[in-house]
C-alpha cells in the first residue's frame, strides 16, 4: 500500500484495535476489486471517508470517484491524493442524492448501507450510476457476530451502540431485503472474527488471526458481511444468489 503510518493517521484518526480492522478491511476490498474488474476500470467509492482505498485502488490503475459528505474530509483526501500525484475525484455530495452524468463500471459501498433506515432505497438510487452488468462490493456489520453473541449470552448488552446505525443486518436479512431490486448476489460471506478484548493493535492483529478458522465451522460469526452484487436489466428477474 502507498501511504505510510502518518498518512493513514491523519486520514483516519484510527489506531488500536480500530485500524487494525480498517486495514484487514481495505485490504479485502482491495483483493475483491483487483478479482471483479480489470485495471483500467471506472468504479466510485461511495461513501468513501477516509479516502484512503480510493487513493490505493487509484494506484492500482483503476480510475476512481470518492464520495462522501464530509467536507474536512475530502479536503484532506484530495491533499494527500495530490502529494502522490493520483488523480481521484473527490466528491462532497449527500449520498441520498448522488447524481452523476457517466455510468460507473463498478461501486464500492464500504460500511455504508447500514447508515439509512432504508438501505433498499439507497442502493436502488445509485444503480442508475452503474452500467448493466456492473458489480458492487458492499460490506456491512453483522449483528449475528462472534461478539455479538458473547455481549448478550455474558451481559445481556445489544452488541451495537453505534447511534449512526440505523439497520441491522444479518446474513438472511441482507438477502431478504433486497429482493426484487435488479441485481444478483454473487458471492456474500462474513469476514473478521473478533472479540476485541486487546485493545493494542499487535494484540489485536493476534487475536483475529488466532480466531480467523472459526468461521470454517461457523461461516457467519464475522463482524462483517461482505456481499459481490451483479445490476441485472428489471426485467430479467428477481435478485437471487448464487
Amino acid at each position: 500500500m502507498i501511504l505510510d503510518r502518518n498518512e493513514l493517521f491523519y486520514l483516519t484518526q484510527l489506531g488500536g484495535y480500530r485500524i487494525v480492522n480498517h486495514q484487514l478491511r481495505k485490504r479485502l476490498l482491495i483483493d475483491l476489486t483487483l478479482r471483479h474488474f480489470p485495471a483500467g476500470a471506472m468504479l466510485a467509492d461511495i461513501g468513501c471517508a477516509a479516502g484512503d482505498l480510493s487513493m490505493e485502488l487509484q494506484a492500482l490503475g483503476y480510475r476512481m470517484t470518492g464520495i462522501d459528505f464530509e467536507p474536512e474530509r475530502m479536503a484532506r483526501a484530495g491533499e494527500v491524493a495530490a502529494k502522490h500525484e493520483l488523480n481521484v475525484r473527490f466528491l462532497n455530495q449527500d449520498l441520498r442524492n448522488v447524481s452523476r452524468a457517466e455510468e460507473f463500471d463498478g461501486m464500492i459501498m464500504g460500511e455504508v448501507l447500514e447508515h439509512f433506515s432504508q438501505p433498499r432505497a439507497i442502493l436502488e438510487q445509485h444503480l442508475p450510476l452503474l452500467k448493466v452488468g456492473g458489480k458492487i462490493i458492499v460490506t456491512v456489520p453483522n449483528m449475528v457476530n462472534l461478539r455479538a453473541r458473547f455481549k448478550v449470552f455474558f451481559f445481556g448488552q445489544f452488541a451495537d451502540h453505534n447511534p449512526q446505525h440505523l439497520y441491522y443486518f444479518t446474513h438472511r436479512r441482507f438477502i431478504e431485503h433486497f429482493q426484487g431490486v435488479p441485481i444478483e448476489i454473487l458471492e456474500i460471506f462474513s469476514f473478521l472474527v473478533e472479540v476485541t478484548l486487546p485493545r493494542h493493535e499487535t494484540l489485536a492483529r493476534v487475536e483475529r488471526l488466532v480466531l480467523s478458522p472459526l468461521r470454517l465451522v461457523a461461516p457467519w460469526c464475522g463482524s462483517h458481511l461482505v456481499a459481490v452484487l451483479k445490476k441485472i436489466p428489471p426485467a430479467t428477474g428477481e435478485s437471487g444468489t448464487k
